[in-house]
């Protein structure tokens, strides 16, 4: 992801978390995606492994909608 968010121009946090951390995300799966906002809210998330072409268009539908 970090890869990606330079690809993409985009500025972002890449984290690694356990599992007290990830069950309050409600993330069931390892690896798993979550996206949150500027504001620190949780806006999307994505369970399982995802390729690149999903999360650049999700992260596009998620900047869109944001504007």
């Amino acid at each position: 992801m970090r890869r990606a968010l330079s690809e993409w121009n985009l500025q972002g946090q890449v984290a690694l978390a356990t599992g007290e951390v990830l069950g309050p995300l409600s993330v069931r799966e390892v690896p798993s995606t979550v996206f949150i906002d500027a504001r620190g809210h949780l806006v999307a998330a994505a369970s399982g492994p995802r390729s690149r072409g999903f999360l650049a268009k999700r992260v596009r539908e998620l900047l869109d909608s944001s504007r």
